[in-house]
């Protein structure tokens, strides 16, 4: 029972990689843009399919303390974990509950940690190693559909892109504003042919991170067990090791390969016993924070931008903590918050800090401190001795074959990727050949997994799972691998897999003093002097249950709502994108958020707001389009509360739109525009604007300030030339500003 759950769990954990994941699976992108008989153009999950997931994991999770609660075995280190995951779910549910968008996202790292402590939890069990050999192979052997996908992308995805610019090169230049010549077109072309494979994560750099890792993984566990290892399984494993090099150089993310690296000499480093292992993954954490904070320190003395830009990123975070305690602004928030505390040379808008504790610290405040401890313990249990089967077991490890205990291993991971090939599909009906093919090798990789890790001893193994933890905890400190929900759950039930197999100290009873724990070992070696109670992983296991079914709740809610957004989608593809369409779509929309109030999803007012907008831009009738118009604005200002900076950005787009037909006056800009920089000072097209609309309204002090500023904000991005103004509109500055 307790194999299933596990292959189960670390299934669901894994499956979130297969599948790439939107806000809105509807409008991800302008129904206009597709196709009649495509109307759903997204292929992946929205919330409903994440916040399902969520529930079944965190459903699989009570369950497994169930199991436990029977031998009342559960190591603290994994009730730290879920303590956490239940301390974040408040944070979500209670407080920053204002938008959906925060309770969708927030709630899939809920379920990430909840899977990652119920694993750990498991290190007590009297059959952890073999239960960790299950979660291994499930999570580790899934790098095969990476590997797939990410080989299509090589090689018929990314020649098929660079075709289609190189045929509309110059409609899409004069479309942004550039010519060919331009810094902002040299840099865009220079990046659009970076040969790059994201698998379903949508960034080249997490790709890269994961893959590394398996890697490494495989490379170690390859050499570690070399002498009893069939040819086959060996082959398997070099081959993954290879392949995965391949993206990781390919991608030439330079993250990733220093993590490879540091695993690689943590591998060696840590055959010399478990300290030395727990000093390479301390390092892990401490290295890359290090190399960050000095980058920042130098400032722009060198040309290196990576972790200059991430220390960017952390004093940002850190003001936006600080503006945020004790809460935090909210896993979604993080974006419209930076830009407003962002550094004055900072170039971008980022959605995540760039490091795990600092987007935990500041999306969640308080539950983020209690995160980042179990991230850290966890870690730190990686570093310990590993369980064996002649150390765990409570059967002679001779009682069963070597090669038959592992086959029955093999056997029950395959549990676990049916679960990753049956959401796959789901995800994306139309490309189920893809990870078909993924699956029947994953299949074989597991097998080979098991195999090699069923042959260790105690320092094998550690080396192999201490070289794991350490790339994984190294990338994780200089990238987002954990704010993305599929890798995020990845890595952190990795992390619980690999914690799974230390010597832990289980929850117990300071009452009694004889007893002996279920494991073997005498109560006294515990370290507190009792027998386990049930009763704190029973309530665990409640908590857990009622989380799954709120989760659940919500999942069938969203459902409601995303029928009534595909019925939007509908109204504009079979009425051909018309004006009263788009007009009846934007009710449509409206409508949706206001029969799930308790939902409070007010992306959807914003999308309701553009497709009034677009309505009133193909009106002819002044009349109408004024009518619709007002209830762009209308859409746009509800979602305020939760979206101020997007909101406003709404606003300014339709009443431009509304001077522009002489329907509001050019005052409108100005405050509309000003509002823009309250949320973002640094908007060079508002500055841009604000020059116009103070020009035609006869304050040409205001806008030869205003032009001042621009060339002021417009020169603070000159570290990315691609973010700077177009040569015209910056001479255009120029002018207005020296005017006297």
């Amino acid at each position: 029972m307790a194999g299933c759950l596990v292959s189960t769990l670390a299934g669901l954990l894994a499956a979130r990689t297969v599948v790439a994941w939107t806000p809105l699976v509807h409008f991800d992108l302008d129904p206009s843009a597709i196709s009649r008989d495509a109307v759903v153009p997204f292929a992946g999950l929205g919330p409903a399919g994440s916040l399902a997931i969520d529930a079944l994991t965190c459903l699989v999770a009570a369950g497994l303390l169930v199991v436990l609660a029977r031998s009342r075995t559960v190591a603290w280190q994994g009730g730290l974990a879920i303590t956490a995951g239940v301390m974040a779910a408040l944070d979500v549910g209670l407080v920053l509950r204002g938008d959906f968008e925060n309770l969708w996202r927030g709630s899939a790292w809920v379920s990430a940690f909840v899977g990652a402590g119920a694993l750990a939890a498991c290190s007590a069990h009297a059959q952890a190693a073999r239960l960790q050999r299950i979660a291994l192979a499930v999570f580790l052997s899934v790098a095969a559909l990476w590997l797939a996908r990410g080989a299509w992308q090589l090689v018929v995805e990314h020649p098929a892109t660079v075709a289609q610019y190189a045929a509309t090169k110059q409609e899409f230049l004069a479309a942004q504003g550039w010519t060919a010549e331009s810094a902002q077109a040299q840099t865009y072309e220079r990046r659009l042919m970076q040969l790059e494979a994201t698998g379903w994560f949508g960034l080249s750099n997490i790709m890269a991170g994961l893959v590394g890792a398996v890697g490494v993984a495989c490379a170690v566990l390859a050499v570690q067990a070399r002498r009893t290892l069939a040819l086959p399984s060996a082959a398997v494993l070099a081959l993954c090791a290879v392949a995965s090099a391949v993206i990781v150089v390919v991608n030439g993310s330079k993250g990733a390969l220093a993590a490879c690296a540091l695993g690689l000499v943590a591998a060696w480093w840590s055959r010399r016993s478990s300290w030395h292992a727990r000093v390479a993954v301390l390092a892990a954490l401490i290295l890359p924070v290090a190399a960050v904070l000095a980058r920042g320190v130098l400032g722009e003395s060198l040309g290196e931008r990576s972790l200059f830009f991430r220390s960017q990123y952390w004093v940002g975070a850190w003001q936006v903590m600080l503006d945020a305690w004790p809460w935090g602004c909210g896993p979604d928030a993080f974006q419209a918050a930076y830009t407003t505390h962002r550094p004055a040379l900072a170039v971008e808008e980022v959605t995540s800090a760039h490091s795990a504790p600092v987007d935990w610290l500041a999306a969640m405040g308080l539950a983020g401190v209690l995160m980042t401890a179990a991230w850290v313990v966890m870690l730190w249990g990686c570093g310990t001795d590993r369980a064996t089967d002649a150390q765990h077991e409570t059967s002679p490890p001779t009682a069963t074959p070597q090669h038959a205990d592992a086959r029955e291993a093999w056997m029950v991971s395959l549990l676990g990727l049916s679960v990753v090939g049956v959401i796959a599909t789901l995800a994306d009906p139309a490309g189920r050949v893809l990870p078909a093919i993924g699956i029947v090798l994953a299949a074989v990789l597991a097998r080979a997994m098991v195999g090699g890790l069923a042959s260790l001893d105690a320092r094998a193994l550690r080396t192999v799972t201490t070289a794991l933890a350490v790339v994984l905890a190294a990338h994780a400190m200089i990238e987002m691998t954990l704010w993305q929900p599929g890798s995020a759950s990845w890595v952190l039930g990795v992390i619980g897999a690999v914690a799974m197999g230390s010597h832990v100290v289980p929850i117990a009873n300071t009452v009694r003093s004889t007893a002996v724990v279920p494991t073997g070992t005498p109560a006294s070696s515990t370290g507190s002097g009792g027998t386990v109670q049930r009763w704190p992983i029973a309530l665990g296991a409640a908590c857990l249950a009622m989380i799954a079914a709120l989760q659940g709740a919500t999942a069938l809610a969203t459902v409601r709502q995303e029928r009534a957004v595909a019925a939007a989608a509908e109204t504009l593809v079979e009425n051909l994108f018309t004006s009263p369409a788009r007009a009846r779509a934007g009710e449509q929309l409206r409508t949706a958020v206001e029969d799930e109030p308790m939902l409070r999803r007010h992306l959807l007012l914003l999308k309701s707001a553009d497709q009034f907008l677009q309505a009133g831009l193909a009106e002819p009738d002044p009349a109408r389009a004024r009518v619709w118009f007002g209830e762009a604005l209308d859409s746009a200002r509800a979602a305020r509360d939760a979206f101020p900076f997007r909101s406003a950005l709404v606003s300014a787009a339709i009443i431009d739109a509304m001077v522009e037909r002489g329907l509001v006056g050019w005052d409108q800009v100005i405050a509309v525009r000003s509002d823009v920089l309250k949320n973002d000072p640094r908007h060079t097209t508002s500055w841009v604007r604000l020059i116009d609309a103070f020009g035609m309204a006869g304050d040409e002090a205001a806008a030869r300030d205003a032009a001042r500023k621009a060339l002021e904000v417009d020169d603070s991005f000159r570290l990315d030339p691609l973010r700077q103004l177009p040569s015209g509109v910056r001479e255009r500055c120029r002018i207005v500003a020296d005017v006297r």
